[in-house]
């Protein structure tokens, strides 16, 4: 049986091209599943950072606002109105509530935008890794198809010095006088 270089070029083109796009296509397929969990897990993490500064500021109104019942029984306890000391301490109470409540803020939103730009990294280091489906099988059909070549040639030229060592000569006569070929 003879194996034409052509037809074997061309099965290896085919086989190769098919082998790419599918691989390429498997690995795309992977990349869209982990930007999909990167996606969620970044859904959860926000999440997460928004309940924890509704925590915190609830935490620092519930202190102001025990802060401020203390000093109202305090002043009410020594029989003296609200005056003025009192009421620069009410003050005091607010803006520190203001400040913390600013301060949680400044820090959810540094947090968010941190959480934000790890997200946009590992996706883009995910898309950097995405494969064009057409090219890579293109490059898996040339790489078959020289490949195909290769194996059609040699077994072509193998088949050749077969068919050469099988073509009779001249008859030699053997050490017992027989006749026989090579």
């Amino acid at each position: 049986m003879s194996f034409d270089p052509i037809t074997m070029g061309a099965a290896g083109a085919l086989l190769g091209g098919a082998l790419s796009i599918g691989q390429a296509s498997s690995r795309n397929s992977q990349i869209n599943s982990q930007q999909g969990a990167l996606s969620n897990s970044a859904r959860v993490q926000a999440a997460q950072l928004a309940d924890q500064r509704s925590q915190q500021l609830e935490e620092r109104r519930l202190e102001a606002a025990q802060l401020a019942g203390r000093l109202a029984t305090q002043t009410a306890g020594a029989g003296v109105g609200f005056g003025t000391t009192y009421a620069g301490l009410d003050n005091a109470i607010a803006t520190s509530l203001a400040r913390a409540s600013t301060n949680i803020d400044r820090n959810y939103q540094n947090s968010l935008n941190a959480l934000q730009a790890g997200t946009q990294l590992s996706s883009d280091q995910l898309e950097a890794q995405r494969q064009n489906v057409f090219l890579t099988g293109l490059t898996g059909s040339l790489s078959g198809l020289t490949t195909g070549l290769q194996i059609g040639g040699a077994v072509d030229e193998y088949n050749k010095r077969i068919a050469e060592r099988r073509t009779p000569t001249t008859p030699t006569r053997g050490y017992y006088g027989k006749e026989y070929t090579i």
